[in-house]
């Protein structure tokens, strides 16, 4: 590139335009030449050098010359330094990983070599090697913990018993395609403050240029011992991203039982506890059996399903996801409080069946909600103490609402949809619930009358004392659905 730095001439200056005749340093006229004949193409005389391609003829017989062993060296040796750069750049990826290890955390021992498991059909797996590793410790005094925490945490857990145990055992299989990137694991036994230890599995955080084979897919198992009496465990924590759980029948206690997860589904097959507490994302969390004090299942994108049975409060909540369970209060709350059950859900329909005890039971103070947008709610109260106290609602919007109450409930309700409201009464003959199994009892006559009824909404009053018409409340409620209660 020419920079010229010198000054511009003005426009009107006195150097000549071309073309200009006038100029002193026009150039000459033009005379035209008189055309040649055309010369024939073979009499051609070519005044420049004939063009020879870098590859000559002896270049060509050369590299043909060559074996083909020769040849599948090169190729190989190429290859091989490709795959030892990307293991050295593996390498150096995870020595500067950050492990996100969770505060208060203490690593104690690591594990240091894995034994490789066979794999029948190497073919046909997700990941073509495994290997496992294994922890044996007793039981801690306050909580036992399972980690699982990193980019790379993805994988399943099982929670079982076994008469072949003493102590707490902790098998971890993690399967993977490179040995470098399982190495990255670290599986430790830890500590969190005194009398809560596990295991904890730990990947890590970030994870530069990560490709399909960069994955890792851990199943482990947590095989607590088990004898002819019940195993009492203080407490069990999890918290394992990326994980399912999977727990069998259990001859355990627990205090508090916390499982924590996310993208995996949580199912049990029986539970018992004071406290539980279930938690997991974008999956599902079905319990054939669980018995608490108190128990709290939440989760979001994901349906809950299963019998649960509590003295003081159950929660179940979640988004997107149905609501399909049976349950119960088991027994006589310990505070003086309302006993408590609550269901909500959004964009998914409601279905529920609550036993609040026997006819005859402890008379208590019940709470019974239960709501949902975008779909329908069918409840059922089918049995509660005489003389207890229920206050239940349930609310959707633009879908039906239904709810059948149980001949003991004594007090108000009000119906409300801005489709269609009613109340059916499905034995108007309805036996007085005090005379028991007396088939010849000849007890009080159920009171039932309507105090408010509209396009939208219903309101009246049912008992068997007109004393006890305050005592209990119901609301059912849709905005664009229809709305029954069935006495």
């Amino acid at each position: 590139m020419i920079i010229n730095n010198g000054p511009k001439s003005p426009v009107g200056d006195s150097t000549p335009l071309l073309g200009d005749a006038s100029a002193t340093n026009s150039p000459p006229a033009y005379t035209p030449q008189p055309r040649a004949d055309p010369t024939p193409i073979g009499d051609t005389q070519i005044p420049y050098a004939v063009y020879q391609p870098v590859h000559t003829q002896q270049g060509r017989q050369r590299r043909t010359g060559e074996s083909a062993g020769r040849r599948f060296c090169e190729a190989f040796l190429v290859a091989f330094g490709i795959w030892v750069s990307f293991a050295f750049f593996v390498k150096l990826a995870v020595q500067s990983a950050d492990y996100p290890i969770p505060s208060g955390v203490k690593l104690i021992v690591c594990a240091t070599t894995w034994h490789e498991k066979s794999n029948p059909d190497p073919d046909l797996t997700v990941f073509p090697y495994s290997a496992t590793t294994s922890f044996d410790f007793d039981l801690p005094s306050t909580t036992l913990l399972l980690l699982s925490k990193g980019g790379l945490s993805n994988g399943h857990l099982k929670i079982t018993s076994s008469p072949e145990v003493r102590t707490v055992r902790v098998n971890a299989t993690v399967n993977y395609w490179l040995p470098a990137v399982r190495d990255a694991v670290k599986v430790c036994l830890i500590e969190r403050s005194e009398g809560e230890s596990g295991v904890g599995i730990f990947t890590p955080q970030r994870w530069p240029g990560r490709t399909y084979a960069d994955r890792l897919f851990f199943d482990v198992e947590l095989i607590l011992p088990s004898s002819d009496s019940i195993l009492h465990v203080n407490g069990l924590s999890t918290d394992v991203n990326n994980f399912s759980h999977d727990l069998d029948t259990l001859d355990v206690y627990f205090n508090d039982l916390s499982l924590t997860a996310s993208n995996g589904k949580i199912q049990a097959k029986s539970l018992t506890a004071a406290q539980v507490s279930l938690t997991t994302s974008d999956a599902a969390i079905a319990v054939d059996s669980l018995v608490a004090l108190k128990a709290s299942v939440k989760l979001s994108n994901g349906p809950i399903t299963g019998n649960y049975a509590v003295v003081d409060s159950l929660i179940l909540k979640t988004s997107n996801g149905a609501i399909d369970v049976a349950a119960s209060i088991a027994g006589n709350s310990s505070l003086e409080k309302i006993q408590d059950i609550t269901m909500q859900t959004s964009n998914g329909p409601l279905d529920y069946v609550v036993d609040l005890g026997p006819t005859m039971g402890e008379a208590d103070s019940f709470r019974v909600r239960a709501d949902t947008s975008n779909g329908r709610i069918i409840g059922k109260i089918i049995s509660a103490p005489l003389n207890s106290i229920l206050d239940t609602h349930a609310r959707t919007s633009n879908h039906p609402v239904s709810l059948a109450i149980p001949p003991t409930y004594e007090g108000s309700f009000t119906i409300s949809s801005n489709s269609a409201a009613s109340v059916a009464r499905t034995n108007p003959r309805e036996k007085d619930p005090t005379c028991g199994s007396d088939a010849n009892c000849d007890g009080r006559k159920r009171i039932f009358y309507l105090t408010r009824v509209t396009k939208s909404i219903y309101e009246g009053v049912i008992g068997w004392d007109s004393q006890n018409v305050d005592r209990g409340s119901i609301f059912l409620g849709s905005s664009n659905g229809v709305a029954v209660l069935y006495i």
